[in-house]
């Protein structure tokens, strides 16, 4: 089935030729123009067999395909048409017959790699690169836009399967083969590039460094650099290791193979090498930093380095005594919003949700200190009787050093409901630090959303400045970062290191202050950095909040600004959006950036609602002032307000916007999508288990969301307005 699910990626996106034109690139990925390759005599056939497939007469073209390889036998361009008929086909072992034929008669061709490549996906990432390149160990300027359409699908196959790294580079890599407009190629790439769940140092797209004029190995590298422009990179990898045993202490063919290595999988070896990289004489501070943050980011946890995520399941007898046990408990809260996403094995959703809370909650409190705050600990479901299967609970927690005893009250208190016996799975596993600083607060629902950001930031210090401090780290070799710290200048640098990598990885409007961990530890406070203009385009993206603003030029600081947008770094986005607005108010308009994108950069960045609000109402007034469309801005003010649960000023909103933008190009689509995204919001807020009745668990919420079809047009509304926006607050 994995096989399937992959080579069924070649269907996707798949656009059969409406002719053929002798100066294309062959079909068949020779590397030449039709002109001069085995199609120039087959034109005629192959516009023949492209109507077949246009006309999905898939037979007829795979019955004359295979006449024309027995009477053309070994032709690229029918072997590889063979594949595409095959998979249109959607028949897999003829499928995997045709990749086999294709690279037995062509081993070297890219094209036909590409697909065999398809084939490795099971085997993992290295075997995809290793596989792939064989195709690629000599340059090819003439490659069909197929070949870069196979490299975005295995780019694609990889990030699912979580290998980021060469998913990323291969993507990046289809832009050498082709610049043409690929389908869903840039959005992609765009997605990848700024996803928050992706660390900033693995999809940051680190270049290499340049070649010195005046080494005896400046020729050697140049053909190494040749061979990894066009995706050598598994050659490459084997090649440098043997060079860095020639020419010790390198530090740009250390650079070169640590990122070879990242690109192929090979992370742990690609760890190793950054960390030698980052402890040569030859390398400066800042860039030594970068490799220990590398090589810390690229360390694999160890098997004693990780917490198992447990389901254990118990059956149930008498499932309504257990619901009133758990309903009169003070550490269970009940979940009215979880139970579509835990549906068992059948789909049969739970009857009931519960998060496991470590102290009782005041659901009556207006204020807090983040140490009243309780965290959740664990989750638990509830299914009811099914016809050939007894009712039963099932837990689902991180068996951490706390597991039996944060469980422990929980199996005492349904003892008298279900039976003793029990069975556990174990479900993944998450590393240690990871978990350390994964912390979960439920918060009171009176709390005002502006208090609840305090909490949040008050909570993240404390675990960051307190207990990750003290978590043995696999990228310390599983020691403190406190102990580490007291080893001398390279623990010092070894930790500061850590700590650069939290920075960097808080993608959170809530910052940390790191500053403050790094006093704790004995660690000096990092230097701002005063660069030239043209030093600027040298400065890694770790080193972006140290830079000294006012001396850049205002082409260097856009520059800057378009990097920490485009990669999310909202820290150093929200400094550099700060000073083009300032630059702006004194000097008049900047190239290369709009007033939108500033203000949308400071709304964005900011841990305070009312000063989001602020920058919101200053950029509508100014739309006012310039004669555009404020409809953005008074969509995202209407996103504040329902965070801020300011229901009638967000009612206003929408009846402003109903009644003077909708018909506006997309304002529509970002007001559902705003609506869309407050309803997933409610599903995880507390409810308080009093005013949830079972009875009507399965009653959908009252807001309209795109996903819930067409909304009930109100009885007043029925003649009138033509508006399909729903509106809290109408009338029934």
């Amino acid at each position: 089935m994995l096989v399937r699910t992959h080579l069924f990626f070649l269907l996707e996106g798949m656009e059969i030729m409406a002719g053929i034109d002798i100066y294309q690139p062959c079909p068949g990925g020779c590397g030449k123009k039709i002109k001069f390759c085995c199609s120039k005599d087959l034109t005629q056939d192959l516009e023949r067999l492209y109507r077949m497939m246009a006309g999905e007469q898939l037979q007829a073209a795979r019955d004359r395909l295979d006449h024309l390889l027995r009477q053309y036998p070994g032709r690229n361009c029918l072997l590889a048409l063979q594949v595409d008929v095959a998979a249109s086909l959607a028949d897999v072992q003829l499928l995997q017959k045709a990749i086999l034929e294709f690279v037995d008669a062509a081993p070297t061709n890219p094209l036909a790699r590409s697909y065999q490549a398809m084939l490795a996906v099971p085997h993992g990432a290295f075997a995809v690169m290793e596989t792939l390149e064989k195709g690629m160990l000599t340059e090819n300027s003439d490659l069909p836009v197929l070949f870069a359409e196979n490299l975005v699908k295995l780019s694609r196959i990889l990030a699912d399967r979580r290998s980021i790294l060469p998913a990323l580079a291969l993507l990046r890599l289809s832009y050498h083969y082709c610049r043409d407009e690929i389908a869903e190629r840039d959005e992609f790439l765009y997605a990848m590039e700024r996803s928050a769940t992706i660390p900033l140092m693995e999809r940051y797209d680190w270049p290499l460094d340049p070649l010195p004029e005046k080494v005896s190995w400046r020729n050697e590298m140049q053909m190494v650099y040749a061979a990894i422009g066009r995706g050598a990179w598994c050659w490459a990898v084997d090649y440098l290791e043997k060079m860095t045993l020639r020419v010790l202490d390198q530090p740009l063919l250390l650079k070169a193979l640590g990122l070879c290595q990242a690109w192929v999988d090979q992370r742990a070896d690609a760890a190793a090498t950054f960390r030698k990289y980052s402890q040569l004489r030859l390398v400066s501070e800042a860039d030594s930093l970068w490799g220990e943050v590398m090589s810390q980011q690229l360390t694999p946890p160890d098997a004693g380095a990780t917490y198992d995520v447990v389901k254990r399941e118990y059956e149930v007898h008498d499932i309504e005594g257990l619901l009133e046990s758990f309903r009169l408990s003070p550490v269970l809260v009940r979940q009215s919003e979880n139970r579509r996403s835990l549906a068992d094995e059948n789909g049969v959703l739970p009857r009931a949700v519960y998060s496991v809370i470590d102290r009782p909650l005041n659901r009556d409190a207006v204020e807090a200190n983040w140490n009243d705050i309780p965290l959740v600990e664990g989750l638990v479901a509830v299914y009811g009787r099914e016809t050939d299967r007894p009712a039963r609970v099932v837990f689902r927690w991180v068996r951490d050093e706390q597991f039996e005893v944060s469980i422990q009250p929980l199996v005492e208190m349904m003892a008298a409901f279900v039976r003793p016996e029990f069975s556990e799975l174990t479900e993944g596993a998450v590393p240690v630090a990871e978990h350390i600083l994964q912390v979960f607060p439920m918060m009171p629902p009176r709390l005002s959303p502006i208090t609840c950001q305090e909490v949040m930031r008050d909570i993240r210090d404390h675990v960051v400045l307190e207990r990750w401090k003290k978590t043995p780290l696999p990228s310390l070799q599983n020691r403190t970062p406190a102990e580490v710290a007291q080893g001398g200048k390279q623990g010092v640098r070894v930790v500061a290191a850590a700590i650069k990598l939290l920075e960097v990885e808080s993608v959170s409007s809530l910052h940390t202050n790191f500053e403050h961990l790094r006093a704790s530890l004995g660690i000096p406070v990092e230097m701002p950095i005063r660069i030239d203009n043209d030093e600027a385009p040298n400065i890694t993206p770790i080193d972006f909040n140290r830079i000294e603003i006012d001396g850049l030029s205002n082409e260097i600081l856009v520059s800057l600004f378009s990097i920490a947008r485009h990669y999310r770094m909202l820290a150093s986005m929200r400094r550099f959006a700060l000073e083009l607005l300032n630059r702006e108010a004194n000097n008049g308009r900047i190239d290369g950036v709009t007033w939108e994108d500033i203000y949308a950069a400071l709304t964005n960045t900011t841990q305070d609602l009312d000063e989001s609000l602020q920058w919101v109402n200053k950029a509508r007034q100014r739309a006012v002032a310039e004669g555009v469309s404020p409809a953005q801005w008074l969509v995202l003010e209407l996103s504040l307000r329902f965070e801020r649960r300011e229901m009638n000023e967000a009612e206003r909103l929408l009846r402003e916007i109903e009644r003077r933008h909708i018909r506006e190009p997309g304002v529509e689509e970002m007001v559902q999508q705003v609506l869309s995204g407050i309803r997933s919001s409610m599903s995880e807020e507390v409810v308080d288990p009093e005013l949830i009745d079972t009875q009507d668990a399965d009653r959908p919420a009252n807001l309209w969301t795109p996903d819930a079809g067409e909304p009930a047009v109100p009885q007043s509304a029925a003649g009138g307005s033509s508006s399909k926006l729903w509106l809290p607050g109408s009338p029934e």
